[in-house]
């Protein structure tokens, strides 16, 4: 089973369990953590947030989170529990984003990723900026091409502290 069907099955078993067709997100994440012990609260907001970010699941009218695929098509063992490696699914645009750019920073000059990292951090400060901001300001200050991170920053910043670029 790929992760997306994993990811649907998990949500169908919150909703079908609730015999809801809209939660709360602190529903969903509290049925997945709490209430299931799938996971900690915190890994169930990330997946929550992985479920919005695929379209898996959105945002009704009154700001409840809906599946948005076809629930009834779901087949589900009994004794389904998700597998940890869900989690996974997020590392590649959410958490690592700031490592991709302190990445390209470290490479352009030749040092570790941490040392980016903290170079990034001491700009945030100074700019009172999102790290990702200001780690692309140094990218583009020294020239690296920043083309193929720019759409994920910007939704990470949107996402982040909650604005429309």
């Amino acid at each position: 089973m790929n992760s997306d069907e994993e990811l649907k099955k998990m949500l169908s078993c919150i909703f079908n369990l609730k015999r809801s067709r809209a939660l709360s997100r602190m529903d969903i994440e509290m049925i997945g953590s709490i209430e299931m012990r799938w996971f900690t609260p915190g890994e169930m907001r990330g997946l929550v947030d992985i479920a919005l970010s695929t379209d898996l699941l959105a945002k009704d009218e009154r700001g409840e989170l809906q599946p948005t695929f076809d629930q009834d098509g779901i087949k589900m063992p009994l004794t389904f529990k998700p597998s940890k490696h869900l989690l996974e699914l997020g590392n590649g645009k959410n958490e690592d984003l700031v490592k991709i750019i302190a990445a390209m920073l470290a490479e352009h000059d030749g040092f570790d990723v941490k040392g980016a990292i903290a170079k990034m951090s001491r700009l945030k400060d100074e700019m009172n900026a999102h790290i990702c901001a200001a780690g692309l300001t140094l990218c583009v200050e020294k020239g690296i091409d920043i083309e193929k991170v720019m759409e994920d920053t910007i939704t990470k910043v949107e996402k982040d502290l909650e604005i429309e670029i």
